[in-house]
């Protein structure tokens, strides 16, 4: 499994997870993209705590 982790200490997404699925492209795209490559995409976020994006795809063999 190939897992990259993107994060910081910013001031969050307004709404939460949830929100920021239904609204932005950019995440929505990128879902799509690992979801076609069998992965998944987990997204953390809460206001003045940061977010943190973790995209594993499956690799080898």
């Amino acid at each position: 499994m190939l897992v990259l982790t993107v994060s910081d200490d910013g001031q969050g997404i307004r709404g939460g997870a949830a929100a920021t699925a239904a609204a932005g492209f950019g995440l929505q795209n990128m879902r799509e993209r690992t979801v076609m490559l069998g992965g998944t995409l987990r997204l953390d976020t809460a206001p003045g705590k940061g977010t943190t994006v973790e995209i594993g795809i499956p690799f080898g063999e």
